[in-house]
């Protein structure tokens, strides 16, 4: 988990702030003839152990995986840029909510097609703090947007293959 110490903090100590996803990374798309897995992990200090989601799907595109969208820190509510993905593409997330009411909140990423278009749920949280990677099979032009208390922190990634 990113900057976690395994420390719970103390009543009186200043958040930390959540400025990158370092250690967060896309799983790398193979050859368009192999089957691609992804594994997506979400962990969270105080809500138990970590889930571990894995999709194998046949055929993913060729290459290394390309930065779509700069890692991008922000708190509260937003939308983000928009991207273009010339196939499979993912989205690397970490979002601490421990300054909302109760300790805990909800972090909602919607995935938009540009221009317009229905938004989809790609990952929705609750807890104090959680990260993980989603991947996200359909191409095209599209940007995320962030739904959370506005005292969350979180960061988004996206990586995938490039137009």
């Amino acid at each position: 988990m990113i900057g976690y110490s395994g420390q719970k903090p103390s009543s009186d100590a200043a958040p930390r702030p959540i400025v990158a996803l370092g250690g967060v990374a896309s799983p790398e798309p193979t050859t368009a003839t192999a089957t691609a897995t992804t594994t997506t992990t979400t962990a969270s200090p105080t809500a138990g152990p970590a889930a571990t989601t894995t999709t194998t799907a046949p055929g993913a595109a060729a290459g290394p995986p390309t930065v779509l969208m700069e890692n991008t820190p922000g708190q509260g509510p937003s939308d983000l840029p928009v991207f273009t993905a010339g196939g499979p593409w993912s989205i690397g997330w970490h979002f601490r909510c421990v300054n909302a009411p109760g300790g805990t909140g909800t972090f909602t990423l919607q995935v938009i097609p540009d221009p317009g278009g229905p938004p989809a749920a790609a990952v929705q949280q609750t807890s104090r703090e959680a990260q993980g990677i989603t991947p996200q099979p359909s191409p095209g032009r599209q940007h995320l947007k962030v739904i959370t208390d506005p005292a969350c922190q979180w960061a988004v990634k996206v990586t995938g293959v490039a137009p």
